[in-house]
């Protein structure tokens, strides 16, 4: 089995959003607990609010 790799670098813009969103609905099921709108949800509930977190 191989192991997959994973680069970890800050969110660049639209084009990581829509990256993570495709990712989303390839892995959503029935029975799975996110949509494929949460992130753009997560991403932005906080926007003009993240010096009080």
């Amino acid at each position: 089995m191989t192991s997959a790799r994973f680069d970890r670098r800050p969110y660049a813009g639209a084009e990581d959003l829509r990256a993570m969103q495709d990712l989303a609905g390839r892995l959503w099921s029935p029975g799975a607990t996110w949509h494929v709108g949460d992130p753009a949800g997560e991403r932005f509930q906080h926007t003009g609010r993240q010096h009080g977190r």
